[in-house]
């Protein structure tokens, strides 16, 4: 959390490349915790075999770090990652009341968004910032 947490405040204006070894150990975790549903993906659009799933780390170590974020994958495995990072608050009670708590205060910092991404891909100006 302290390298995003620094790429924010710091406005590097440039995404964040995960590593591979953080981007196994995280779906990995998320495999263990249950969070990873890969029959609910959904196509990419005008990417072929390649589908995306939204994972929500509510109750795992990254919460308050990720949120909500997507995985990609495709006859493989998980192949990518991609999170838009730039504390956007939303209506009480979308987000547990402490994470909806330190995301506001989050968003109170001077700090730019940016992207993090690893891997497998659509291209990154097709992927939602929300």
């Amino acid at each position: 959390m302290n390298d995003l947490l620094d790429q924010y405040e710091n406005g590097y204006w440039r995404d964040y490349r995960l590593t591979k070894s953080t981007f196994n150990a995280f779906v990995n975790d998320m495999r263990r915790a249950g969070k990873l549903q890969n029959n609910k993906g959904v196509p990419v659009p005008n990417v072929k075999g390649l589908y995306q799933v939204v994972v929500d780390t509510r109750g795992t170590d990254y919460y308050y770090a990720v949120g909500l974020t997507t995985l990609y994958y495709n006859s493989t495995g998980f192949v990518g990652y991609a999170d838009w990072w730039n504390f956007d608050h939303k209506a009480w009670g979308t987000r547990t009341f402490w994470g909806e708590v330190a995301t506001r205060y989050g968003s109170s910092l001077f700090g730019q968004p940016f992207m993090v991404i690893y891997g497998v891909t659509p291209p990154e100006n097709t992927i939602p910032k929300n």
